[in-house]
């Protein structure tokens, strides 16, 4: 006979309910039964199911954003802290930025990086459009779009760059749409946290 249990997973901090049958271990006779004589959880059936949730979710049905060569730890742990409080899917990181999980990053995050989905990839583009993500970098160009004109909906991705030179050049030609934050005062540029925060409103609002 078979005894049914309802049970919860985490995939990528989504948790998503599944049942799950196993059968009833038969009484012993003997208190010196084998091990192999008693019944156990099939792992690999089990794991199979986990990777089919896995793709049924999809990287499509979230909000992201993407941080391009970003040094600063203090940069990174105030972004991600606006990312999981705003409610985005997860965080994309260039393996060439700072390391999110060092002492410092975990003490600027407040943990949030340990929280939620954070991806460490090599090419920031190749992986968005690999994804079928719709990217959107943030640039200080006032031929670009401005941010408050723009639907945001579940799969796109805004991209941060580096807080010195911005989005790689190499990124920006791939990703078809530029955005700005239109800015009437004096200062050329906002702090690459600032401009986040204002970027993750826009993108969840």
């Amino acid at each position: 006979s078979l005894n049914e249990f309802n049970c919860i997973m985490s995939i990528d901090g989504v948790e998503v309910p599944f049942t799950k049958d196993f059968p009833e271990e038969p009484e012993s006779e003997s208190n010196n039964e084998s091990e192999e004589e008693k019944p156990s959880v099939d792992t690999d059936a089990l794991q199979a199911e986990i990777e089919k949730l896995k793709n049924e979710l999809g990287m499509e049905k979230e909000k992201y954003v993407a941080l391009e060569n970003v040094q600063d730890v203090a940069n990174l742990g105030a972004i991600a802290r606006t990312c999981e409080a705003l409610g985005i899917g997860g965080i994309i990181i260039s393996s060439n930025g700072c390391d999110p999980y060092s002492p410092k990053s975990l003490r600027a995050s407040m943990g949030t990086v340990l929280r939620m989905p954070v991806y460490i990839i090599d090419n920031l583009s190749e992986f968005i459009i690999d994804k079928g993500l719709r990217g959107f970098a943030c640039v200080v160009d006032k031929n670009a779009t401005p941010i408050s004109n723009v639907n945001f909906a579940n799969g796109d991705v805004i991209i941060i760059g580096n807080e010195a030179n911005g989005i790689s050049k190499e990124t920006i030609k791939n990703i078809e749409n530029k955005i700005t934050i239109p800015m009437s005062g004096n200062a050329e540029s906002l702090n690459a946290s600032a401009a986040a925060a204002i970027a993750i409103y826009e993108l969840t609002k």
